[in-house]
C-alpha cells in the first residue's frame, strides 16, 4: 500500500546496534568539525538554532533543532518529525519548553519552524500572512532540509549536526492545533513541491474556517447555538466542513474592544435585544490581516455571508467570495483532496483529548470530522488516537486507554469515536500524547503495518 523504503544494507547489524543502546558513528563518519561542534557541548533535549533558505522568501527561514540525540528510534537511525506549532504568531524561536511537544529523548530528531513577517498574501505584523503562502514555503523548505535536500547557511546539512544517524525514511510532519491547517494547505499547494512524507500526524486541529475563528464558541466562551451533530462535509464541492449555526441572531457592534484591542466585532445576541452584551452574547473577533496596507476583518464564508445578506458590518469585512479565496489554503476540510492527489499513500493519525486546548465541542466535530474528510478524499489509512500499546508504552500503564480502529468510518460530530482523557484527569502531560502518536506512525510505517489495531509494540528501542 505504501511506497518501499530504502533499507540499509545490512539491517540486522544495525537493528543490533541500535537496540543495545543506538551507539555514535565513529571517527571516520562524523561530520565536519564546524558542524560537529554544534553538540559538542549540549546534551539530549538542548535545542540548536539554524537558518536555511527558501524558494520564492526573500529571508532565510529559521529552525530550531532538537539535533543531539543519543539513541535512535528506528533500525536504521533516527527519524527527523517537523512540528507546525498552533495559532498564528510567526516568530515561534526560542520555542517554549511547554511548546516542544515531541518528546525526542526516544531517538528523534525534532525541527520547529518560525514563520516569515512580511512575506504572502496577507500580511500583518508579528503574525505574517496567517499561515498562508509565505508560511507554506517556509513549511516545504524546513522539509527539504530535514530531507537532507538542502544545507543550512552554515554549509552543514541535518546529518552534520546530529549524534547519530538519521533514518533513511522521509520526515514525518506533525500539525499541532492550527499547525494542522498549514501543513494540509502545503501539501495541497499547486506550486508547491515538498519532499515525500513519512506521514502527517494532527492533534486537535480545528479543521474548518468557523471551528479557526473559534465561531462555534470555545471553551471559556461555549455558544450555546452550537448543536451537537451539526457539522456536514461538502464531499461533492470545496467548501470544506461547516456547521449550523442561528444566524438570525447575528449582530454587528462597532464600539466592541477586543483583549488585543480589535475593535468591531460581529456577535450572537444570545438574549435577543439588538444590543451588545459582553457578559451574555458571544463575539467573534474574526483574523485581522492587512490587504494593500488596510486591516480586513476575516470570518467564515458562511458567517460572512450572513453578514452581507443582512447589510451588517463596515466594508472592512471581507466578504463571502474574498472569504473562500482567504480559506481555500487554510482550512484543513478545503485542503484534504488536494494533498491528497499530491501525496496519496500519505498515512494520518489524529488525536484529540476530551477536553479540547480550545473548542469546547461535546462532539468533537472538528476531529471526527476532518477524519471523515480525510476518508472521503480517498486516504488509504486514518487512525483517531493512538494505539494503547503505544499510549501506555510512552505515558503509562495506571490509565486505561481508549481506542479506535483504523480506518473506521466516521463522520463529523460521531460520539462513538472515543478521545483520549484529559489530561488534568491523568496528570500525563500532552507532550506524551503526541510523542506515543508520532511513534506508533513512524514504526508503522517503518515496517509497513497497517492493521486497524496493535497488540504489541512494533519495534523496541
Amino acid at each position: 500500500m505504501h511506497p518501499a523504503r530504502q533499507r540499509p544494507a545490512s539491517l540486522l547489524a544495525i537493528l543490533v546496534g541500535a537496540l543495545a543502546g543506538c551507539p555514535s558513528p565513529g571517527p571516520d563518519s562524523g561530520p565536519p568539525p564546524a558542524c560537529q561542534a554544534t553538540c559538542a557541548t549540549a546534551t539530549p533535549g538542548d535545542q540548536l538554532v539554524v537558518e536555511v533558505t527558501a524558494d520564492d522568501l526573500q529571508g532565510p527561514v529559521r529552525l530550531e533543532l532538537n539535533a543531539c540525540q543519543d539513541r535512535a528510534l528506528l533500525p536504521d537511525g533516527a527519524p527527523v518529525v517537523v512540528t507546525l506549532l498552533g495559532g498564528f504568531k510567526a516568530i515561534l524561536t526560542p520555542v517554549d519548553p511547554d511548546e516542544r511537544i515531541i518528546d525526542p529523548r526516544l531517538g528523534l530528531v525534532g525541527i520547529y519552524v518560525n514563520f516569515p513577517i512580511d512575506e504572502g498574501d496577507f500580511v500583518y505584523a508579528r503574525v505574517g500572512d496567517y499561515r498562508g503562502g509565505g508560511a507554506r514555503r517556509a513549511v516545504v523548505a524546513a522539509l527539504r532540509y530535514a530531507s537532507g535536500e538542502l544545507s543550512d547557511l552554515d554549509g552543514c546539512r541535518l546529518q552534520d549536526r546530529t549524534l547519530v544517524p538519521l533514518s533513511a525514511m522521509p520526515p514525518l510532519l506533525h500539525g499541532q492545533s492550527n499547525g494542522g491547517n498549514l501543513a494540509l494547505g502545503m501539501l495541497a499547494d499547486d506550486d508547491l513541491s515538498p519532499p515525500p512524507l513519512a506521514g502527517l500526524s494532527l492533534f486537535e486541529v480545528p479543521a474548518a474556517a468557523q471551528f479557526i475563528t473559534v465561531e462555534v464558541g470555545s471553551n471559556s466562551a461555549p455558544n450555546d447555538l452550537y448543536e451537537p451533530g451539526s457539522c456536514s462535509w461538502d464531499d461533492e464541492g470545496d467548501e470544506g466542513l461547516t456547521c449550523a449555526l442561528d444566524y438570525q441572531r447575528l449582530g454587528w457592534e462597532d464600539d466592541a474592544v477586543s483583549e488585543d484591542g480589535h475593535r468591531g466585532t460581529a456577535y450572537f445576541d444570545m438574549d435577543q435585544d439588538g444590543l451588545y452584551d459582553p457578559q451574555i452574547d458571544n463575539p467573534v473577533w474574526g483574523l485581522r490581516p492587512a490587504i494593500d496596507g488596510i486591516r480586513k476583518i476575516v470570518y467564515s464564508p458562511s458567517l460572512a455571508l450572513a453578514l452581507a445578506e443582512a447589510n451588517l458590518g463596515p466594508a472592512t469585512v471581507l466578504g463571502p467570495e474574498e472569504s473562500s479565496e482567504f480559506w481555500a489554503l487554510r482550512d484543513a476540510s478545503r485542503s484534504a483532496r488536494r494533498a491528497l492527489e499530491h501525496q496519496p499513500e500519505l498515512p494520518f493519525l489524529l488525536m484529540g483529548t476530551d477536553q479540547d486546548h480550545t473548542l469546547g465541542l461535546s462532539d468533537h466535530a472538528h476531529i471526527t470530522g476532518l477524519a471523515a474528510v480525510l476518508q472521503g478524499s480517498g486516504a488509504s489509512w486514518v487512525r483517531v488516537n493512538p494505539d494503547a500499546v503505544y499510549q501506555t508504552l510512552v505515558a503509562g500503564a495506571g490509565v486505561d486507554w481508549p481506542e479506535n480502529d483504523a480506518n473506521r468510518p466516521t463522520w463529523p460530530g460521531d460520539e462513538s469515536i472515543s478521545m483520549l482523557p484529559d489530561e488534568t484527569t491523568t496528570g500525563v502531560e500532552q507532550r506524551a500524547y503526541v510523542t506515543a502518536g508520532v511513534v506508533e506512525l513512524l514504526q508503522r510505517r517503518w515496517l509497513d503495518r497497517w492493521e486497524p489495531d496493535l497488540h504489541q509494540q512494533l519495534l523496541a528501542y
